[in-house]
């Protein structure tokens, strides 16, 4: 075991290696220059997306704005809209009713389009809801969003809605020389968690641990991590308390480019003072709870602790909190 611990820390070191090498490749790849002949190719590569008019019966004035802002935030975000006219046409071949994801998805692809999106609006006492629905032309989801918004902030709620499911588009290479600015920023993250381990060995026992967690994301993908945290242990004659500190790192899976749901897989290696080499493997959903606070759920964690030559597993449930710096 002590071997093995020893092979994982080797491992960690590797990954980290890797991804500052991934880093350096995405804030390396946007500052490439193209010859001036070649940017009209890159702006026929931009991807596209068709907007469809917002359903909101009796509600004409206020589903106006949120297309308005479809729109407008699609060409913030660096998007070809699909002329209107074409978007229209394409929509009445579906009949009066309510587009399912699988004719935005025919809209799309009929289109010519990576993207369609859709809004539905609805009226909740003095405040409305709006409803998004992103189909993605390579099939990957559909994303569906909601979000109540007072009038004043319907522009506002549906920009950010859109973005959330919407990744901006890379920027175009500068011609005559001139770099683009970098495209993925490093980004320093706290995260607060609590955690149970529960043993598997013939006695069973319960431990608790309760930290702080300091992450430097290189990448949208990967992260590593300090972790410091206490941890109150069942001992020999009773409980008792240390103090455990270890490295993680993080890779974030993925399901879509847009999605705002992701499962982050998690190795962790340190020392518990008193006791030995301490090992965690972890894996569970992380959901966003608005702005940069992030909501994240060890579902699954075994761990592994050497003490006096004998190793000690438990299966730990870990629930944090975590936000930019």
């Amino acid at each position: 075991m002590k071997r093995a611990l020893r092979t994982s820390c080797a491992v960690l070191a590797v990954f980290v290696l890797r991804a500052l090498d991934a880093q350096n490749a995405h804030a390396e790849a946007p500052g490439a220059v193209i010859p001036a002949s070649d940017a009209s190719d890159a702006t026929a590569a931009t991807p596209s997306v068709a907007i469809l008019e917002t359903h909101a019966p009796e509600l004409a004035a206020a589903a106006a704005a949120v297309t308005r802002q479809l729109y407008a935030t699609a060409a913030r975000l660096g998007y070809r809209v699909v002329p209107e006219a074409e978007t229209a046409r394409l929509r009445l071949l579906r009949g009066p009713r309510l587009l399912a994801p699988a004719d935005l998805l025919a809209i799309a692809t009929d289109a010519g389009a990576e993207h369609a999106v859709s809004a539905t609006l609805a009226a909740s006492g003095d405040r409305y809801v709006v409803w998004l629905t992103l189909a993605n032309a390579d099939r990957t989801g559909p994303v569906m969003v909601s979000e109540m918004a007072e009038p004043a902030g319907l522009e506002a709620a549906v920009d950010r809605m859109t973005r959330t499911m919407l990744p901006a588009v890379a920027s175009a290479p500068v011609a005559h020389g001139t770099a683009a600015p970098p495209r993925v920023k490093p980004e320093v993250r706290l995260a607060l968690a609590t955690e149970g381990a529960f043993g598997t060995s013939r006695r069973f026992f319960y431990n608790h641990l309760a930290g702080a967690r300091l992450d430097y994301v290189f990448t949208p993908d990967f992260a590593l991590g300090a972790y410091v945290g206490y941890a109150n242990l069942a001992g020999r004659e009773g409980r008792t308390s240390n103090v455990l500190p270890y490295l993680q790192l993080e890779y974030r899976l993925r399901f879509s480019p847009a999605a705002t749901v992701f499962f982050p897989l998690r190795f962790g290696t340190g020392f518990l003072p008193k006791n030995g080499p301490y090992l965690r493997l972890a894996a569970g959903p992380s959901f966003p709870l608005g702005g940069s606070a992030r909501l994240g759920l060890d579902l699954v964690a075994p761990t592994f602790v050497i003490v006096h030559d004998r190793t000690v597993v438990s299966l730990d449930v870990a629930a944090e909190v975590s936000f930019a710096l």
